[in-house]
């Protein structure tokens, strides 16, 4: 009995890795992976060789001499295209439209698929119209805009001459999108140090995650165990802020 038990788990063992290891049929060129982590270890590498994460895609699509590369992110495939024909095809045919349901997104928007940018379907079509009409109700796209927009590049020209001195366009230019996008959303403007507050978050969050999310939403476990290091506790802090603005 105790001998069937250890070949059955050995067997499946192997058939697991196997599966693992093996690539999809068609699947793009790109390099191998390992099972569980994919093809991580090799990815963070690139990153600290080159900088960036886009960077190091790029390399390696040079590397394995394509234009849609294939890679494998702890258990979620992955596929990367370059060159203008490609790239107008993944933005423009239906076959793309899908969003990533997965744990990472919904974290952030709350634990649900929430918005226009992480849904699909008959939901996005919801959410759309709903997001499209009221927008317009307010002056989104109209002369209204334009002041509003105009109001704030007074505010930036104004701010730039009065520190006459280099700086991040960031600094500037991100408080006045926020403004005046969240005026047509919530009818009002958030202030200045909560504004500041929630911005410094943001990019954070944009430092400490890859665009897939990182370990956290490779291996989600890892918020019990490690919620500094895998970013759960600064995206929960985020969310948090988040709700604070829109009460």
């Amino acid at each position: 009995m105790i001998i069937g038990i250890v070949t059955l788990t050995f067997c499946l063992g192997v058939w697991y890795l196997v599966r693992e290891i093996l690539k999809p049929k068609n699947f793009p060129p790109g390099p191998k992976w390992y099972p569980i982590i994919g093809c991580n270890n090799l990815m963070q590498r690139k990153i600290r060789e080159h900088g960036s994460q886009w960077k190091a895609l790029s390399h390696m699509a040079k590397e394995y001499s394509t234009q849609v590369l294939g890679l494998k992110l702890g258990s979620e495939l992955v596929v990367v295209v370059y060159g203008e024909k490609n790239i107008r095809r993944v933005l423009t045919d239906k076959e793309f439209d899908g969003r990533p349901d997965n744990f990472f997104m919904r974290l952030r928007c709350f634990g649900k698929r929430l918005g226009i940018t992480s849904t699909d379907g008959d939901l996005w079509k919801e959410h759309r119209k709903f997001t499209v009409k009221h927008l317009k109700n307010v002056g989104f796209g109209t002369t209204l805009m334009e002041k509003e927009i105009q109001r704030e590049m007074v505010n930036i020209v104004r701010f730039i001459k009065e520190n006459g001195r280099g700086m991040s366009p960031k600094t500037i230019l991100a408080p006045a999108v926020t403004n005046v996008l969240w005026k047509y959303a919530a009818g009002e403007t958030i202030p200045e140090k909560r504004l500041n507050d929630f911005l410094n978050l943001m990019s954070a969050r944009s430092r400490a995650f890859s665009m897939a999310g990182g370990w956290l939403n490779q291996w989600p476990w890892l918020r019990f165990i490690l919620p500094e290091l895998t970013g759960y506790s600064l995206i929960s802090k985020l969310n948090e802020e988040l709700s604070k603005i829109i009460k």
